[in-house]
């Protein structure tokens, strides 16, 4: 159980990111949010491969087609929790 905990505790940064992506406007704002929780993954790694991957999904998601990718599946997260909420 402490075990369980203590990743949950590790992991809320990022859960809260998540939220902040699908909350924001669509755009450049989620794109911004995006980035910055995938920064927060890359920083909890000592591996510069993950500095790389990010450098490189960087460039993808500032492009048109990065940022419908990202409000595609912000609206998809966003639908799911609705769904949830419903059946609560």
């Amino acid at each position: 159980m402490v075990e369980k905990i203590r990743m949950l505790i590790e992991f809320m940064p990022i859960v809260n990111g998540v939220m902040l992506v699908v909350n924001a406007s669509p755009g450049r704002p989620r794109v911004h949010a995006a980035l910055d929780v995938l920064d927060l993954l890359a920083d909890m790694s000592d591996t510069s491969v993950d500095d790389e991957l990010i450098q490189h999904i960087d460039a993808v998601l500032r492009t048109p087609e990065g940022s419908d990718l990202i409000d595609w599946a912000s609206e998809q997260v966003l639908r799911m929790l609705e769904v949830n909420d419903e059946s609560v």
